[in-house]
């Protein structure tokens, strides 16, 4: 079961075969809570299994990929884990970024490879890039080579000049709550509305142009500069952008169930 949170509407996602259980369960649950609406998904068993398939060949994509850039050292069951955590999460964003007008079909006939992981898999590798680069930070202020952050409130961000870091705060960061605002009336002021027609899929092109964004900037743009006292300032105020950043994509990620990989 999947639920908006905060509201008091649920979300079933089950099997034809197990669908009148599930139903069953849910008037129990509607009678000891609180949800006034609840919907439900049902999916045939055998466009589960060839979803399965899809899902293990896009692991197999990854694998070569990852063999591709690490070696043979790509083996054993943490990158096993590791592999098997990125294609789930890519291709659940996959397919949230369809719009509500797209479907899509699952059949022995159709070829769903069709669907590319290029942007999912994109907005994944720039997830882990941030906590790649803070993870970094902190192993270097445990060895003495940078300062611990300072509070925020003791940070000058007027030293954010570049044009690229007003682009990630005017676009991204102030735009987020407006954001957030409108996919929850567009849920809550419809009084027939459900969870299927919630435009979850905004939310993914949000993430997207997000990490085409902040990718730009973080090849440009040098965040860890020399550990000098007159550049500490300028260091501390791009690290809270990316921390910002960071914390917008989780709770992207948490609205959408999905876990997000923190190394690729």
């Amino acid at each position: 079961m999947k639920r908006l949170i905060g509201s008091k509407k649920s979300m079933h996602f089950v099997s034809n075969k197990k669908l009148v259980n599930i139903q069953k369960s849910a008037l129990i649950f509607h009678a000891i809570s609180d949800h006034n609406e609840q919907k439900f998904c049902a999916f045939d068993e055998k466009q589960s299994s060839l979803m399965d398939d899809f899902l293990e060949s896009r692991k197999k994509e990854l694998f070569a990929s990852y063999r591709s850039k690490y070696g043979r050292v790509v083996s054993g069951s943490q990158w096993e884990e590791t592999i098997e955590q990125v294609a789930v999460s890519s291709l659940a964003l996959d397919i949230y970024s369809l719009s509500l007008s797209n479907h899509l079909k699952i059949d022995a006939v159709t070829d769903i490879s069709c669907m590319s992981s290029r942007k999912s898999l994109f907005i994944l590798y720039n997830y882990a890039r941030i906590c790649t680069l803070l993870d970094h930070y902190q192993e270097k202020v445990g060895e003495g080579v940078y300062e611990a952050l300072p509070d925020i409130n003791n940070v000058f961000f007027p030293l954010l000049t570049e044009e690229a870091e007003w682009k990630l705060i005017l676009q991204y960061v102030l735009v987020y709550p407006n954001l957030m605002h409108h996919l929850h009336f567009s849920f809550f002021d419809d009084s027939s509305a459900s969870l299927l027609n919630l435009p979850v899929n905004q939310l993914c092109r949000f993430l997207c142009d997000l990490c085409h964004d902040f990718s730009s900037y973080y090849h440009q743009t040098k965040v860890l500069l020399d550990p000098q006292p007159h550049l500490s300032q300028l260091i501390a105020a791009r690290l809270y952008l990316v921390t910002i950043i960071k914390e917008i994509m989780d709770h992207c990620f948490m609205l959408l169930g999905i876990v997000p990989p923190k190394q690729m």
